[in-house]
């Protein structure tokens, strides 16, 4: 089998390609219901690619995701969406993000949360703190 998928390679990149586009919707609604069933997989896969790609660490398993309820930031609850995110979707966040993908550096907050975070660090979310504040009482 390994021989002949050796040899046909580009067969099979071909029909791969043809069933994807001839079953989009199927596969489409498949995904979405893999997601709704258990997002910690596709948060593992989409972390250990952000990982490659930025050069961090990567060691998680699917047992190092833990979704809560609700955001341990903001107490909003957290909800699984079958399509787009919006700002109640689970998102990991690396409480130290130098440190990369690994277990005790990673937490599931909500999207929105995360958004706020970002990659600052605590002295420049105090600086935004402060000046809100200052700006807006």
């Amino acid at each position: 089998m390994r021989a002949w998928y050796a040899a046909n390679r580009r067969h099979g990149v071909e029909s791969s390609r043809a069933y994807r586009v001839e079953n989009s919707d199927t596969i489409s609604t498949a995904r979405k219901a893999s997601r709704r069933a258990d997002p910690r997989r596709e948060m593992l896969t989409n972390a250990k690619r952000r990982a490659a790609r930025k050069g961090l660490p990567f060691a998680l398993t699917l047992e190092d995701i833990r979704i809560p309820a609700n955001c341990p930031v903001l107490g909003i609850p957290l909800e699984v969406c079958g399509k787009a995110f919006s700002d109640r979707s689970p998102s990991l966040d690396r409480l130290v993000p130098s440190l990369g993908y690994v277990p005790g550096n990673v937490e599931v907050i909500s999207n929105r949360a995360n958004l706020l975070k970002r990659d600052g660090s605590l002295e420049e979310v105090r600086a935004v703190l402060r000046y809100m504040k200052a700006r807006c009482g």
